[in-house]
């Protein structure tokens, strides 16, 4: 292998490696963003049903409105669910992502390990 073909090579595992670990830093902030939003709609709700007031207000730009306790209940654990699927979904991408970084890493070693110039 030609010293050139061998720096372009490794410049496009490098560039690969770099997406896949900003792709893998994304899904993280992603999947703390969501459990956050997650945990917070479950405390609401728990603290909704042990308190059990009739109403409750909601706040809705500036402006906040009387809602019943129930409403309130059933939309939280509707948005709970959705971000149920949605952290099974980040999930599954970052086990995706992991894969690829772990492809990406094994295929740099390998040029590294064929090319007797590139070990020190």
């Amino acid at each position: 292998m030609a010293q050139q073909e061998f720096y372009n090579e490794l410049q496009k595992l490098q560039i690969k490696m770099s997406d896949h670990r900003r792709q893998q830093a994304s899904l993280k902030n992603q999947e703390m963003l969501k459990t956050h939003e997650m945990k917070s709609a479950e405390l609401t709700i728990h603290d909704i049903e042990e308190t059990k007031p009739e109403a409750c207000y909601v706040a809705v730009g500036k402006a906040y409105y009387m809602k019943l306790n129930d409403a309130i209940v059933e939309k939280l654990k509707g948005t709970v669910a959705k971000l149920t699927n949605e952290l099974t979904v980040v999930g599954n991408s970052k086990a995706y992502v992991e894969k690829q970084i772990s492809a990406t890493e094994s295929a740099l070693t390998e040029l590294i390990k064929a090319t007797p110039q590139a070990r020190p």
